[in-house]
């Protein structure tokens, strides 16, 4: 579980990703930009706060070295609906097996016929390629309106077995 003095490193991971990710569709000031309102330390911690008093929302964090390399949250939606609203790991510390561990983590306090929903940009090929490979389906293809910019996203979901 994240805490308060996590914030920090959570914010960093959050630069790292987005810019690896997205460096070639979207402009550096953008994802600053972006970020600093999004990933705020105010706005990260009402983050870990909603899981601590809602109960409604699970934010976990890998470690190694006593630093925290990738994140992730889910948000129960509904009774047996939950969206995964971020995987961010470090692009160092990918393909090691830490998204699969969130996965299994979440997937724990879902049962079975549960939905989990995830939303991603379309031209992020390895987010996308990690969550076919999770057994996701794609459901949904759409366009989102971000900072004043159109970005196609596709809906992804699995159902719980």
């Amino acid at each position: 579980m994240a805490s308060h003095a996590d914030t920090q490193q959570i914010r960093e991971v959050a630069f790292e990703t987005w810019t690896a990710a997205y460096r070639e569709s979207l402009s550096i000031d953008f994802i600053n930009n972006y970020l600093n309102k999004a990933f705020s330390i105010s706005k990260i911690r009402q983050l870990i706060d909603g899981d601590i008093v809602l109960g409604k929302s699970s934010f976990l964090v890998a470690e190694e070295s006593n630093q925290i390399i990738g994140y992730a949250q889910l948000i129960q939606l509904s009774e047996a609906k939950y969206d995964l609203y971020r995987i961010y790991i470090k692009p160092g510390s990918q393909k090691q097996g830490i998204g699969t561990k969130f996965l299994s983590e979440f997937i724990k306090i879902m049962k079975s016929e549960d939905a989990l929903t995830v939303t991603v940009k379309k031209d992020n090929v390895i987010g996308r390629a990690f969550y076919s490979k999770n057994g996701f389906k794609e459901v949904e293809e759409s366009t989102l309106t971000l900072e004043g910019k159109q970005l196609a996203i596709i809906k992804y979901e699995l159902i719980i077995k």
